[in-house]
């Protein structure tokens, strides 16, 4: 299912709704089938089980229902002809689906290193007493971790150098 070159190759219903199931999902977790059934049933009205979901993206099943199909495409935002391999599809949603993938790998590191950062008990009291703070002084404050980190040799923290005003359209 891996392509050196660009997006994974696809060739099966089982393979294209597996890439979904892999990058199209909340950060740091991957739906389950359950939690997919759940939510077809409640946002779309149509039953099924986890189970068969399961059973389609492993192969065991390769010829769903259009109900069913569609309803699974809804859910993860994608044509039922995506599932069904028609080329134009595939094509369409194959560069989509990689850069969402890649995002959500991105905000998963982001997310990991905040929160790595956030377990030393020093930056905690920083956050803590830097909350209410004008963005003025913040910046400031700013400015002032960069000299130390750069009398410490140490390289800008996250390579970024925006101003504290830009922080909170984040």
């Amino acid at each position: 299912m891996t392509n050196r070159d660009g997006p994974p190759v696809l060739r099966t219903l089982g393979d294209r709704l597996t890439y979904l199931f892999e990058t199209v999902r909340e950060p740091g977790s991957r739906p389950s089938y359950r939690a997919v059934a759940e939510a077809i049933k409640s946002e779309q009205g149509v039953v099924m089980s986890a189970q068969y979901i399961n059973q389609l993206a492993n192969g065991e099943r390769e010829n769903p229902g259009l109900v069913q199909l569609t309803a699974i495409a809804t859910y993860f935002g994608v044509t039922p002809g995506y599932l069904l391999g028609e080329h134009a599809h595939v094509e369409r949603f194959a560069g989509e689906l990689q850069r969402l993938a890649e995002a959500v790998a991105m905000r998963e590191q982001v997310q990991q290193l905040m929160d790595d950062t956030m377990q030393e008990p020093a930056v905690q009291q920083i956050v803590l007493r830097a909350r209410g703070v004008s963005p003025a002084h913040l910046e400031l404050v700013a400015e002032m971790l960069a000299k130390v980190r750069r009398m410490e040799g140490l390289d800008d923290a996250d390579g970024d150098e925006s101003s504290p005003q830009d922080w909170r359209r984040v």
